[in-house]
């Protein structure tokens, strides 16, 4: 037994050991609850790169649809109800009337004619803002 081990240990030195074991402690938990967390967010990430959510398979059949982004990308809406809805996307990108009834576009008090089947990959210009859409089964373009 060596002299340094049999003297009892200061209380200034008692207590920095406590706390370096507590932070250990800490430590060792912390790892053990991010580690699950870090694998499960990897894990869940891999589908969302190998299937996009943002395209044409968005828009249901008998549907207007509309995106933010150009290519059917961004912020998706789409709709089949009648009469005048708010569009929930106020810049389009692209548009597809997957339906077999006519669309309009508002901005405002202008409107623009979507035919039945007609889709827009790029919007160009007007009508770059939407703040409504009316699917209308009685009003043809």
């Amino acid at each position: 037994m060596s002299v340094r081990s049999a003297l009892p240990a200061s209380p200034r030195s008692a207590g920095r050991s406590r706390l370096r074991r507590a932070a250990a402690v800490v430590g060792a938990a912390l790892a053990l609850t991010v580690a699950p967390l870090t694998a499960t967010a990897q894990s869940s990430a891999a589908p969302a790169d190998v299937a996009s959510p943002m395209s044409l398979n968005q828009c249901a059949s008998g549907r207007m649809c509309v995106w933010s982004g150009g290519s059917y990308t961004g912020s998706f809406w789409g709709t089949a109800s009648g009469g005048t809805i708010p569009s929930y996307v106020s810049v389009v990108g692209s548009y597809w009337n997957n339906s077999s009834t006519s669309a309009f576009l508002y901005s405002g008090r202008l409107g623009m004619c979507v035919s039945p089947g007609e889709r827009v990959s790029t919007v160009s210009g007007w009508p770059r803002q939407a703040d409504r859409i009316t699917v209308s089964s009685s009003r043809p373009c």
